[in-house]
């Protein structure tokens, strides 16, 4: 098994960057590993009080992407806090 921890410099309150940074590692590492974990609080840019305005839901577009990554790779993707 092959596991990718990926890293990425998470911006503060720049949640559009951070997915599209964070998605574009995630479909990278995919293709050559069998699990792949994201940082806590990766989509928000820690910005603790919006948490709940920006915190992704179960249908949300990132985890249909995610999802969509791991289907197509045939990978497990842990989000991290979302």
């Amino acid at each position: 098994m092959k596991i990718a921890l990926l890293q990425l410099e998470v911006l503060e309150k720049n949640k559009a960057a951070n997915v599209a940074h964070g998605l574009q590692l995630a479909a990278e590492a995919a293709k050559e590993h069998d699990l792949l974990v994201l940082p806590e609080v990766w989509t928000t840019g820690y910005s603790l009080g919006h948490l709940e305005q920006e915190a992704e839901t179960p249908a949300s577009p990132v985890l249909a992407q995610l999802a969509e990554i791991a289907r197509n790779e045939q990978c497990a993707i842990l989000a991290g806090s979302v």
